[in-house]
């Protein structure tokens, strides 16, 4: 049995379908902010593009809700939400801070590894193995949810004036491209969208470390733009489209089977149970 038919046949079995839903009264247009994160959204060409990006051009179709997208540094795009001057975001990871203003609605999973410059010496098995015993600087972007163990990492790097912050992953990778920083966090959803544009996949290794487990990432939608039916609908349809596989199938056009199936190694146990207790 392929990744797509276990994963979809787990969500059937544990979701309830939302075929044959009320039609949904949808606001004048919802803005979805989206910003630089690889794969997920970019841009090319003059053009929006990226899994996240077609995640919500489905989820408008299916609606028939008018969807506009507005393009933000990472660093600001919360405050935006937080000022109501957005409806939603895409490709975000849970956090209290967050759930404050927005209805967190998750599909994929995401991991931040450690990236460094093929110029940085030395093998590291964790990264507070990096922090003891590398001087090596990161540049890491604003606005990004860290687990506790890899945030308080961060503040011992910063006192040791080891970090910079930057607005976006494209700073953080024209900086490693031109040897101007050593290296960074990021998940590959982010990165192999960023090596690949570049050409410097062969100056950069990642590292899978142990402070930062993967996590839920997804909708963002504002508790104060959109109604409770508008947000439960939006909600209903990503379901829907975990149960039929369209969420697999779009990432896999965006990112390759493999590094799909690498996404969602661990089964969706987390994304199950997050919407079996919503029913």
């Amino acid at each position: 049995m392929g990744l797509r038919s276990f994963l979809t046949g787990l969500l059937a079995a544990s979701i309830t379908c939302t075929a044959g839903a009320a039609p949904v009264l949808c606001p004048e247009r919802t803005v979805v902010g989206i910003s630089d994160l690889g794969y997920s959204s970019y841009q090319q060409d003059g053009e929006l593009r990226g899994a996240g990006v077609e995640v919500m051009r489905e989820v408008g179709r299916r609606t028939r809700c008018s969807v506009k997208f507005a393009w933000f540094p990472r660093s600001r795009l919360f405050a935006q939400l937080e000022n109501d001057r957005i409806d939603m975001t895409v490709s975000s990871v849970r956090s209290p801070e967050r759930d404050r203003t927005g209805q967190f609605v998750p599909y994929v999973y995401t991991q931040f590894e450690l990236l460094l410059s093929t110029r940085v010496a030395g093998s590291f098995t964790s990264l507070s193995d990096f922090v003891e015993r590398s001087d090596a600087r990161l540049n890491v972007v604003r606005g990004m949810v860290y687990s506790a163990d890899v945030a308080a990492l961060l503040d011992k790097l910063a006192q040791a004036g080891r970090i910079e912050y930057v607005p976006d992953f494209d700073v953080v990778f024209r900086k490693i491209a031109a040897s101007r920083a050593d290296g960074t966090l990021a998940p590959p959803v982010i990165y192999m969208w960023h090596l690949s544009r570049l050409g410097i996949a062969a100056q950069v290794r990642a590292l899978t470390v142990p402070e930062s487990p993967r996590q839920l990432a997804g909708l963002y939608l504002s508790q104060h733009n959109l109604s409770t039916d508008v947000r439960n609908a939006y909600a209903q349809t990503i379901r829907a489209m975990l149960e039929d596989g369209t969420i697999l199938r779009i990432y896999e056009r965006n990112i390759g089977a493999a590094a799909t199936r690498r996404l969602y190694a661990g089964g969706m146990r987390e994304i199950v149970d997050f919407y079996a207790r919503q029913q």
